[in-house]
């Protein structure tokens, strides 16, 4: 129907949106579309429409000039059809957006093509990009700006759905920068910017600082700092120069109390140690691996070695346990070949299970009066210890204590020890006499105390002269 024709008519007539023909009433006369007003589905995308919205929300498409819609409906009811490019419409598709856009060509004037109601009608895509859903009249292109504004809103939207997620990511970022901060600390500032370290809240709310690496330092030679940015260095961290090897001395100040476990465990190259006066605890293993270390002082304020500390010290030939220290734990000098005297401070009560295993060089030790208890394997395998002496304070020997040793050829064992276990004295096989002062076997000794192939004279009741 033409123009004129509705107008002689006196008839509100419409355009249709899918083939451009003028027609009135609900459906297209040409190709069967529904009126745009009475459609409650987007005819291109099938998106649901907005009430009182001139564009399609999703893909951008525009409804007309139409007022309400048909509530409830649906795209079988409305009798919209599935959507299908008409032939020779010009398709482009946008870099990064997968959808395929096809730009509406309208049909030609001159050569209107007539459908049938049974007819699927064709209809044409707007160019407008997926991304693009401005809610804006016909007519009116939306301002740069919006896009934007929506954009933040989008993300604003975002994030107060995954708050959880955004707190997280936060806490995430400003962690991993005070921790960086911590690790290679203000440059050109404190005494040893070079040297890793971080800082620990003390129960008091004061600061201190811990070292934990060498960092960027390339000293062989180190010294330790008392103090970092005004902080006291207090401790020396669990591995903080473990297998620096270049390393060939180090100097702990006085403001350290604690070396950790495993500190300079395989240092090699560390001929020279000077612990500070302040330190009271050297953990496990703490200096364990050190072979090219010959000869270590440990101050007195130190109450405690942890255990294996000085473990495979090879090039050790001396040490000097002070009497601050309490207890001698596992294997704390065990395989320190190299070890020839050793001298055990009044203090120690215990002397542990492979304390001094292996050190083959070792010739005499004195156990002070303080010690009352000798563990198992205690001096195992020290082939070249000729002399020992065993204190009246010690009440137990565990067993195999002195497997093994067989540059002994006599032995003590005083009265006071009450308990002595098996193979105590096994494979001693110069130990000629033992003497006990014990009048016979205490109830407390093991079967084979002295070992199956002891060959030595066991003298009972024997009293020093």
């Amino acid at each position: 129907m033409d123009d004129k024709k509705a107008v002689e008519q006196g008839r509100n007539a419409k355009k249709c949106w899918s083939c451009g023909a003028i027609y009135v009433g609900h459906f297209c006369t040409d190709c069967g579309a529904k009126a745009q007003e009475e459609i409650a589905f987007c005819p291109v995308c099938g998106a649901d429409r907005v009430k009182g919205k001139a564009f399609c929300g999703n893909c951008g498409f525009s409804y007309g000039d139409t007022g309400d819609y048909v509530e409830g409906a649906s795209l079988s009811t409305v009798g919209i059809p599935t959507f299908t490019p008409q032939e020779g419409a010009a398709t482009s598709e946008t870099e990064g957006n997968e959808v395929s856009q096809v730009v509406p060509q309208a049909p030609s004037q001159a050569q209107p093509t007539p459908k049938t109601s049974q007819e699927t009608p064709k209809q044409a895509a707007p160019a407008k990009p997926k991304q693009a859903t401005p809610e804006k009249p016909a007519g009116k292109k939306p301002a740069a700006s919006e896009g934007q504004n929506k954009g933040w809103a989008s993300f604003l939207s975002w994030l107060r759905s995954h708050k959880v997620v955004a707190i997280c990511a936060v806490a995430f970022v400003v962690v991993a920068a005070v921790a960086l901060g911590l690790i290679i600390g203000l440059s050109g500032k404190g005494d040893q910017p070079s040297l890793m370290y971080s800082y620990g809240e003390m129960i008091d709310g004061t600061y201190t600082v811990s070292i934990t690496g060498l960092g960027i330092c390339t000293d062989t030679a180190l010294v330790i700092p008392s103090e970092i940015h005004g902080y006291p260095v207090t401790r020396i961290a669990y591995r903080a120069f473990g297998d620096c090897t270049g390393l060939t001395s180090v100097t702990i100040p006085d403001s350290v109390t604690d070396i950790d476990a495993g500190a300079f465990e395989g240092c090699t190259g560390l001929t020279a140690v000077t612990i500070g006066n302040g330190v009271t605890n050297i953990y496990n293993s703490a200096f364990e691996g050190c072979t090219g270390l010959t000869s270590i002082t440990i101050p007195d304020s130190v109450t405690s070695i942890g255990e294996a500390v000085f473990r495979n010290c090879t090039g050790l030939t001396s040490v000097t346990i002070p009497d601050s220290v309490t207890s001698l734990r596992y294997y704390a000098f065990r395989g320190c070949t190299g070890l020839t005297a050793v001298t055990i401070g009044n203090g120690v009560t215990n002397i542990y299970d492979s304390a001094f295993e292996g050190c083959t060089g070792l010739t005499s030790v004195t156990i002070p009066d303080s010690v009352t208890s000798i563990g198992h394997t205690a001096f195992y395998g020290c082939t070249g210890l000729t002399s020992v002496t065993i204190p009246y304070s010690v009440t137990s020997i565990s067993s195999y204590a002195f497997y093994g040793c067989t540059g002994l050829t006599s032995v003590t064992i005083p009265e006071s020890v009450t308990s002595l276990g098996y193979y105590a004295f096994s494979g001693c096989i110069h130990l000629t006499t033992i003497y006990c002062e014990a009048a016979s076997k205490p109830s407390g000794w093991s079967f084979g105390w002295e070992g199956d192939d002891c060959t030595a004279q066991v003298i009972w009741g024997h009293k020093d002269s």
